[in-house]
């Protein structure tokens, strides 16, 4: 599974629970659906690296940032 990280900058996109997960690589033009039912199009895709904690440990994690619109 691929961490992902979803966001939009549609004001009813907002506030979405979106998924975390993906079962295979999200690609541009795929639909992602919040829970609820709304549904928005991946319009574009950074591979980035985030920190986290593991225990006490600070480590950098590669995760995939998603950006959906209309």
């Amino acid at each position: 599974m691929i961490r992902i990280i979803c966001h939009t900058n549609r004001d009813e996109g907002n506030g979405k629970k979106w998924p975390e997960w993906a079962e295979q690589p999200v690609m541009v033009g795929d639909c992602v659906q919040a829970e609820g039912g709304y549904r928005l199009k991946v319009c574009s895709i950074t591979h980035v690296m985030r920190k986290t904690y593991r225990g006490e440990v600070e480590a950098l994690v590669p995760m995939v940032l998603v950006e959906l619109n209309k």
